[in-house]
């Protein structure tokens, strides 16, 4: 099979490499839909540093080539003799970097997301930058039917975004702020209203990314290039700072990101007694004010990390149109081998107008590698591709229901957790059938004229990606 590998920091190679085999509790995955993280393209190049920029030149310098890659939609097509959990013909995808090991003291526990001796992707176990690849079956998450595999795809970043805002315990009503508007800021954004926020404020300085962020429920947008941030927020808050302020732009400036200056304004913006949640990752350590926090009581943290329970929230919310993130996918190239082009794109989302990181597709519905019939989502049309895909109607109804109880849990497992897994095989019941995507199509279309979930209506399958113009 093909899979691409890094030789050198800058030097990404696709290579022939052995297919992997699905032995014991292992799954092997059929990979649909890829999108490279900004931490994969930053950590790739070397300029990040990160608990990956520990080990990767070290690899690097003895010679062994590195395949990277967590964010992707794919199908499972082989389980070892163990598995019980998930099944051949499964859409899966995973929560993140790490896989848990599920035998230490915090996985015994229950405390997955602190797992003492994870399995990371790229190096314990090659990641998803291929056409294959094996993982543990509780390393991936069944996703219910309702989002497309693009969709799918860009479930991985919304789930630190409901770990970010679980950890920030918002009060109904809070005054939020959010810091950056790229895939984490916009899935934050979306994630604080529905956990209650009521004065929602959206900062960033593309004027395209604030038109989503008004579209997905901000109250007021703030474009730091015509405004100073720190005195609006004021402002709006007349005088008080807000309640809790979500850095989702700190990192790199080669990437577009802020540096440290997010997390300085966020210290002069939130009010005494208030929560910053340091959501991005920051380039390096950082000096902050310790006798102004101290003196107002003000929390700096960082998020609890993302688990498949939080994926399993990302997903049902997706499903149900309470969050949208086919509008944020706009750039979408066909074939493994453009991976380096999405590469190109994600380190540099402004000059190409992206909102989420540029997304490959690997794997088309009848197998065969190569474009497939999109579906409206954003200035590009850049989501989906589901044409004959059925959306049982108690599926969205129980997704509703279950959100908001799931969004409050505070690591509990149960039965509540095991219904959302299921909601991938639910029975409509009662002898109801399947609704058709035609007919979803037509009932999004009715509903979003009154402002509810997005249409996503079906196009014919002569329709081309713009991005595949050449």
């Amino acid at each position: 099979m093909k899979a691409w590998r890094l030789h050198g920091l800058g030097d990404h190679r696709l290579d022939e490499v052995p297919m992997p085999k699905a032995a014991g509790h292992d799954v092997l995955i059929r990979i649909k839909v890829i999108q490279p993280s900004v931490t994969d393209t930053s950590v790739m190049s070397g300029d990040v540093f990160t608990e990956a920029t520990k080990w990767i030149p070290k690899w690097l310098a003895e010679g062994k080539p590195i395949q990277r890659g967590h964010e992707y939609c794919g199908e499972i097509v082989e389980t070892g003799q163990n598995v019980t959990s998930v099944k051949v013909g499964d859409r899966v995808c995973s929560a993140g970097g790490k896989t848990y090991c599920g035998s230490c003291a915090m996985c015994l526990s229950g405390r997955h997301s602190e797992c003492l001796s994870p399995l990371i992707m790229g190096r314990e176990v090659p990641g998803a930058f291929a056409e294959y690849m094996c993982l543990p079956e509780w390393g991936v998450v069944r996703i219910p039917q309702g989002p497309t595999d693009n969709e799918v795809a860009a479930l991985q970043p919304l789930s630190p975004c409901i770990a970010s805002v679980r950890s920030a315990e918002i009060k109904i009503g809070d005054t939020v702020v959010v810091l950056g508007q790229g895939a984490v800021g916009l899935g934050i954004l979306q994630a604080a209203r529905l956990a209650g926020a009521g004065l929602l404020v959206a900062v960033a300085r593309r004027p395209e990314n604030l038109e989503l962020a008004k579209k997905f429920g901000a109250t007021d947008t703030i474009n730091t290039t015509q405004t100073d941030v720190v005195e609006e927020v004021k402002r709006l808050t007349n005088g008080d700072g807000a309640d809790v302020v979500f850095d989702a732009a700190g990192g790199s400036p080669k990437y577009g990101l802020s540096g440290f200056e997010t997390v300085r304004q966020a210290l002069r913006m939130v009010r005494r007694g208030g929560k910053i949640i340091q959501s991005a990752l920051l380039p390096g350590a950082v000096e902050l004010d310790t006798v102004l926090m101290q003196r107002y009581g003000i929390r700096y943290q960082f998020p609890l990390l993302s688990d498949n329970e939080c994926l399993k929230i990302a997903a049902i919310w997706v499903a149900s149109g309470r969050i949208q993130i086919g509008p944020q996918i706009t750039h979408v190239l066909h074939g493994l081998e453009r991976l380096n082009e999405a590469i190109k794109i994600t380190e540099n989302k402004a000059k190409h107008h992206a909102v989420n990181p540029a997304q490959v597709v690997v794997l088309r519905l009848d197998g065969r590698v190569g474009p497939a019939s999109p579906v409206p989502g954003g200035n590009h049309a850049g989501c989906g591709q589901h044409d004959e895909y059925e959306v049982p109607l108690a599926e969205g109804r129980d997704a509703v229901r279950q959100a908001p109880q799931l969004l409050t849990l505070r690591g509990r497992r149960g039965a509540a957790l095991d219904a959302v897994a299921e909601l991938a095989h639910a029975d409509p019941g009662g002898g109801q059938q399947p609704e058709t995507y035609e007919n979803r199509a037509h009932r999004c279309n009715q509903a979003d004229e009154h402002g509810h979930s997005p249409a996503r209506a079906k196009q014919g399958a002569e329709r081309v990606w713009p991005h595949d113009k050449h």
